[in-house]
This record gives C-alpha cells, sequence and structure tokens, in this order.
C-alpha cells in the first residue's frame, strides 16, 4: 500500500499540476488507512487545509441520503416499493395516475422521471423542505416513472421530506443521529456548527489555468440538503462512511448502522445500464465497471469544490478525495484511477470514441425542440450533421457557472455513434435519443438529463 509520504508527494504535485487551491485525499485498505492533505482552505484568509478542514461533500452527499433512508426500510417504515404517496401526502407532481406510480426505489435509482436540477433558491429552515416540495410539484415529470434513468436532484428532495415526515424531525437532524454521529463523522449540514471548524470555501476561476479566487457564494442553494447542497466533512468522514459498506453497516467503533441486507441492496445493480452516463445504478450509488471490476462510486461538486468518493468491495478499499476549487472536476477521478492502478492494477474503462467508418443515419427523427425543467435544447440538421443548442433559467446558469467552466454548453455538432439514436458530440459527450416503440420520432433526448419532445 502507498506510504503516507509517497500520496502525500503525490497528492501535493497533482494539486500543483490541476491548480486546485486545496485537497485531501484519503485511502483504506481492509485495516490500514492513509490521509493527505494540501493546500489553502481559504484563498482570503491565507488558512491552510489541515486534516480535520472540512469541504462540501458536494452531490457524494446523496450516499448518504440514501443510507439515512435505508434505517427507515431497515426499522419496517416503509417498503421501497411501495408508492410514495403512500407515505407523503405533500407529494403531488403531475397527474394522480403519475405520481402514484413512483416508488422509493426508483427515486433512489434515478429513473423516477422527476426533474433534475431542483435548486429553488428558498431561506433556509427547518420546513424549507416542506415549502421545496410545494415548488416541486408545479412541475411536470421529465419522463414517465420507471422508464428512463436521469439523474435527479429533486429525487433526493422527496425522499429527505419523506424521513421528515416518517421520523418527525428534520432531515439534517435524522442524518446527524442515525448516519453521522454513529460512525464518528465530523461533518454537518449547520452553518452555525460550521462556522466553528476549519472549513474550506470554494473558489473559481475565468478558465482552468487562471487564478482560482474565493467565490462570493458558501453553496450553491440552500434548499436540497439530501441532493448535496449544505453538507461539509473532512476527509475521514468520507473513509468512515465508505468503510461501513464494506464492513456490512457497522462503524469502526463496532455500531450497527445499516443491516447488512441493506447494504448489499445498495450495492446491487438496480437500474439497466445508461450508455455514455453509466454503467449501472445501485441505490445511490453509481457502479462503475472498470477493466471487469465494480467500482461503488459517486462524485459531487458545490460552489467551486468538487469531490469523489469510491468503494472497491473486490479489494476492501476506500477512496476519497476532497477539493476546494473549480479546477479538482479535473483531479478527483484522476487521483481515484491512478490510486486503483497503482495499488490493484484497475484500469479505468476508456470513454466512447467515434467509430473508425462513418455511419449513416437517417436524422430527420431526431429534429426538433426538447424540454426539461427550465430549460431547452434545440436540435437542428446543419450541413448533414445534428447540431443541439441549449438554453434556460439564467438564474440556474449563474450558479452552474460557479460549478463547471463549460457551462452553459456550446452548441454541439454530433456524430452517429450508432444506428440506434447513440451520438458523441464534439466535446466528446454523449447523447442518446430515444425513440419510443410505435413511434416516428424521438420522444426523448439524453444529455446528461433526459429531455422530453415539445409538442
Amino acid at each position: 500500500m502507498i506510504s503516507q509520504q509517497a500520496l502525500q508527494s503525490r497528492v501535493e504535485a497533482l494539486a500543483a499540476e490541476a491548480n486546485v487551491t486545496g485537497i485531501a485525499v484519503g485511502i483504506s485498505i481492509g485495516g490500514e488507512k492513509i490521509l493527505a492533505h494540501h493546500g489553502i482552505a481559504n484563498a482570503e484568509t491565507g488558512a491552510a487545509v489541515r486534516a480535520d478542514t472540512l469541504f462540501a461533500a458536494g452531490s457524494v452527499t446523496k450516499v448518504f441520503n440514501a443510507a439515512l433512508f435505508m434505517t427507515l426500510v431497515d426499522d419496517g417504515l416503509i417498503d421501497l416499493d411501495a408508492p410514495v404517496t403512500s407515505y407523503l401526502s405533500d407529494f403531488r407532481m403531475g397527474s394522480e395516475a403519475e405520481r402514484s406510480q413512483v416508488t422509493a426505489r426508483m427515486l433512489l435509482n434515478h429513473s423516477a422521471g422527476l426533474p433534475g436540477y431542483g435548486m429553488y433558491g428558498l431561506k433556509p429552515g427547518p420546513d424549507v423542505l416542506a415549502r421545496a416540495m410545494q415548488v416541486l410539484n408545479t412541475y411536470p415529470f421529465n419522463s414517465p416513472p420507471g422508464r428512463h434513468w436521469s439523474y435527479s436532484n429533486t429525487g433526493m428532495l422527496v425522499l429527505g421530506r419523506m424521513v421528515e415526515v416518517l421520523l418527525g424531525k428534520t432531515w439534517d437532524d435524522a442524518l446527524d443521529e442515525r448516519i453521522l454521529a454513529p460512525l464518528g463523522c465530523h461533518a454537518s449540514c449547520d452553518p452555525e456548527r460550521l462556522i466553528l471548524d476549519p472549513v474550506a470555501v470554494g473558489h473559481i476561476g475565468a478558465s482552468p489555468t487562471d487564478p482560482q479566487k474565493r467565490t462570493d457564494i458558501f453553496r450553491l442553494d440552500s434548499t436540497n440538503g439530501p441532493a448535496g447542497f449544505t453538507m461539509w466533512c473532512d476527509i475521514d468522514a468520507f473513509m468512515r462512511f465508505g468503510r461501513m459498506h464494506l464492513d456490512g453497516g457497522t462503524s469502526a467503533g463496532g455500531k450497527k448502522v445499516l443491516s447488512a441486507d441493506a447494504i448489499a441492496e445498495m450495492l446491487k445493480p438496480q437500474f439497466p445500464a445508461t450508455w455514455g452516463a453509466s454503467d449501472e445504478w445501485g441505490l445511490g450509488w453509481h457502479l462503475r465497471d472498470a477493466g471487469g471490476t465494480t467500482i461503488v462510486t459517486h462524485s459531487g461538486g458545490n460552489a467551486g469544490m468538487h469531490s469523489d468518493l469510491s468503494v472497491v468491495p473486490a479489494h476492501d478499499a476506500v477512496i476519497g478525495v476532497l477539493t476546494n476549487s473549480m479546477t479538482g472536476v479535473m483531479l478527483t477521478q484522476r487521483i481515484t484511477d491512478e490510486l486503483l492502478n497503482a495499488e490493484f492494477g484497475i484500469t479505468a474503462n476508456p470513454p466512447p470514441a467515434a467509430p473508425a467508418q462513418p455511419i449513416e443515419v437517417d436524422l430527420a427523427p431526431y429534429v426538433g425542440r426538447y424540454v426539461a425543467d427550465d430549460s431547452f435544447a434545440e436540435v437542428v440538421e446543419t450541413n448533414g450533421k445534428l447540431v443541439i443548442t441549449t438554453d434556460g433559467d439564467k438564474r440556474l446558469e449563474m450558479l452552474m457557472r460557479k460549478l463547471f467552466f463549460t457551462f452553459p454548453m456550446p452548441p454541439l455538432t454530433l456524430t452517429p455513434f450508432a444506428d440506434d439514436g447513440r451520438f458523441l458530440s464534439d466535446l466528446g459527450m454523449p447523447v442518446t435519443f430515444i425513440v419510443e416503440d410505435g413511434q416516428s420520432k424521438a420522444s426523448y433526448a439524453r444529455l446528461g438529463k433526459i429531455y422530453r419532445r415539445e409538442g
């Protein structure tokens, strides 16, 4: 196993190369754990990253939320396959026929057809999830429940609200009592607690090579904690949480947090592979194939921050990465893949590549306008190629520019990957058009999330 000194040296070199402000990395194999940290937590104050510095967990919180939800399954409070409306009267999206099909399992594996972003800009407070549900209920379903995979922050919102209703307490308190405290995690969603801790803030720049300056907001949104906007943790918390999934739901101190059956269910493939977006999806976890080895993983982001947590059951290993600059998006996966290769000889599968020989495809079924949430994708045929232009809510665009350098996406020119609706953009992004049975035109376009045809 890599030594602490070797890990520290590599982290420092990669952080400098990637222009990352601050970083913490951990690797655990069996009973041995190595941690490293480097850089600056806040460029304005000059505070250094410490071993116990709290970073934004980002969407890795979704797996913490899934684990919290599974404690309710363990307690017999909920059935994963029962309608959500059986437990949550304030879930009123769409028609009664549509919403009555939605189950907790669909929410956990992102197949419920709900909107994607769920960033409503509501003021924080103990009733914020209840208020967010009122906003969510004004949106239509993006696709029929259970039919297609599409990554959804709002699914996590609904799960979090179910936790509150069933336990009679806030989601923050439930997470702390049922997951964070039993595992001994140095983590919190409460700003009043965070201000007393060494806390990293995000940093952004005009480009990956420009100086990364402190963001003007602490987090992207205060509305949707269960999706990943409010939890901060240190690298050891990541390692403790990941290790629980290898130890049958038991903490390092011997406390039973989840049943072995609940852990097994979370790690089991739950929804068919979605080309270009994931390999399989468990409950909360992304199940990524790497040379025949399953990597149980999730990445995350917040304002000027990026993270990654991976569990490798075949090697009894956990790898975690936390960063506090927008450039971290290029580093979290690189460090994880380097450690997987160095320790276990695992090589990440290459991304899809355009076919060597051009594929002739009738483009007409895919041309049109597609909508999702408060955004749209316009698909036109230009000089024998499909070109996609996206646009949407300007507030959301402003927030996402604190997370990704290429948001909003520039117009994308598509090259056919196969004759079944799969394309690759000139940026390497997989795009899929879905033609439903009996239809002559695509009903949906997947560009990361799913868009439905308008009209």
